[in-house]
């Protein structure tokens, strides 16, 4: 890169005898003989050197280079609406897909509350059927006891009436085929 140095400044007036513009000489001190003058605006008279080096290539790069800038500018403003666009169709999409999730989980808390609705119903079903077994194991075993206690007590009424036939205060039964005669 060029190394520039100040040559020369020139106020410009108006006809009321106000500077208007400036003019700046630069000449090259660096890569080759250049020079070039560029037109500031206002009274830059009594700024130094270095500032007025910086100001004058700042001009003449937006004076030279401005067709350029402005396409770049243009260029990169269909670039950034080019993005934009993708960007909402992005957004678009994802809102589409978003939307279609959130669809998706409701009808799925849909089916879950449907599905515990029938597992309680089940399972309310299933307790009213044990319920219904238990009071008829309940039954039997009520039964089977009630059964148990009246054979004990057929037995026990047996052996202490002695349903059994006997005479005569016999132990052993008899046929009563052979009759006693006096």
């Amino acid at each position: 890169m060029r190394s520039w140095k100040l040559e020369g400044k020139y106020p410009v007036y108006n006809d009321m005898g106000v500077i208007t513009h400036t003019v700046v000489t630069l000449s090259a001190t660096s890569g080759g003989y250049a020079t070039f003058s560029e037109k500031l605006l206002g009274d830059q008279t009594a700024k130094g050197e270095m500032d007025l080096v910086d100001l004058a290539r700042e001009a003449y790069f937006k004076s030279e280079f401005a067709d350029r800038a402005m396409a770049e500018s243009v260029q990169k403003i269909d670039e950034l609406e080019a993005t934009t666009a993708r960007v909402k169709a992005f957004m678009t999409e994802a809102k589409a897909l978003f939307d279609e999730m959130q669809g998706s989980q409701k009808a799925l808390e849909e089916r879950l509350g449907l599905a515990e609705a029938e597992r309680n119903q089940r399972f309310q079903l299933i307790e009213e059927k044990f319920v219904i077994l238990n009071g008829s194991v309940m039954e039997m075993v009520n039964e089977f006891y009630a059964g148990a206690e009246k054979d004990e007590d057929d037995e026990t009424s047996l052996a202490t009436t002695g349903s059994d036939e006997q005479v005569g205060g016999s132990d052993s039964p008899t046929d009563h085929t052979d009759e006693e005669t006096e």
